[in-house]
């Protein structure tokens, strides 16, 4: 024991000033990379609960790595003492051998439990959905991306923006188009990337998309006309047989409304089912940041009223309008407003 311990006391400086070395090695790597990813991404809009989750495995990892830099440490003693690093045997320190195995057996015992509770952590988190690791991947890597295109694009976008402002492009939505230009600046200057650009194509036909987090803005531009805004976020349905990314704002602004006791117009719901009416977006779009905040945080809940509200506007217009094809009369276009409302709400 007394040559174990005189063994060990030769190598403790060496061993600790490692580990210590590790440890500030990782701290310092993951402050700068969670800086990083507040200052590009506003970490902020990226899911709050799953960044505190994330901070939370990023301790439980700090104490996996801090084990892991010990085990590294010990072995590299032990391959000192085998001779491996120095070309030969140093047969003469056997008892330098035996405590460099007796420290990596130990540090292998002490990185079991660590490593063990690690595991559960991610696995029990996954199970219980309380983060979606694929969909925070999935938008890190997409805001990486978009970055990029953010920077060659710019100058068409500009172009975009100017085409939506011009009194020429179309009639009754010009209006519209002022505004929409005005939400284009203002997301890029919070924050947004461009997923997707290209136009003009033939017909005038352009499309934006731009992304922060989760969430996915959809502009564009056909034959002159504005298509509106389109919004998506993870597990929200794109309208079936269209080219839209998720239901249009107006539609998300209703939905965000009712789930949030936000007060809105007594018409809100019977305007969106009422095909005559033809405002669009630009009476809501200035509660744009609530609405892209609240489907960036969006709960399974939340998705589910979205999709079920969604699909019931669909059936009920199909009902009322084409089968057969008809004008509702003002009764029914309130009893379906208030049918979407129930939707939203349940």
């Amino acid at each position: 024991m007394n040559e174990l311990a005189a063994a060990l006391s030769g190598q403790q400086q060496t061993f600790w000033a490692t580990i210590a070395q590790v440890n500030a090695a990782v701290v310092i790597a993951l402050v700068v990379e969670i800086g990083t990813a507040a200052r590009r991404y506003k970490a902020r809009d990226i899911l709050d609960p799953d960044l505190r989750t994330l901070g939370a495995i990023l301790v439980n990892g700090l104490v996996v790595v801090i084990y892991l830099g010990a085990a590294g440490t010990a072995v590299y003693g032990l391959f000192q003492s085998l001779g491996v690093l120095q070309g030969g045997a140093d047969v003469s320190a056997p008892v330098t051998l035996r405590g460099a195995v007796w420290t990596l057996i130990a540090v292998i015992l002490a990185l079991l439990g660590p490593l063990i509770a690690f595991v559960q952590y991610i696995i029990g988190t996954i199970a219980e959905g309380t983060i979606d690791f694929i969909s925070i991947i999935r938008a890190l890597i997409r805001q990486r991306r978009a970055k990029k295109l953010t920077k060659r694009t710019e100058g068409g976008i500009q172009a975009f923006i100017a085409h939506l402002e011009d009194p020429t492009r179309g009639t009754w939505d010009s209006g519209l188009g002022l505004i929409e230009a005005r939400t284009v600046r203002e997301m890029l200057d919070d924050g947004f990337n461009v997923l997707e650009f290209w136009g003009p194509e033939q017909m005038d036909v352009w499309l934006l998309k731009l992304t922060r987090g989760t969430v996915t803005v959809q502009f564009g531009i056909e034959r002159g006309f504005s298509d509106g805004i389109h919004l998506a976020a993870v597990g929200v349905a794109p309208p079936p047989r269209t080219i839209y990314v998720g239901p249009a704002f107006d539609f998300m602004h209703f939905v965000w409304a009712v789930r949030t006791g936000v007060k809105q117009p007594k018409t809100a719901a019977t305007q969106l089912v009422d095909l005559s009416f033809r405002t669009g977006d630009g009476r809501a779009l200035s509660d744009w940041r609530a609405v892209v905040d609240w489907l960036g945080h969006a709960t399974p809940a939340d998705v589910a009223a979205i999709n079920r509200t969604h699909e019931a506007r669909s059936a009920w217009i199909n009902a009322h309008y084409f089968r057969p094809t008809r004008t509702p009369k003002a009764a029914e276009l309130r009893e379906g407003g208030r049918e979407l409302e129930e939707s939203a709400r349940a």
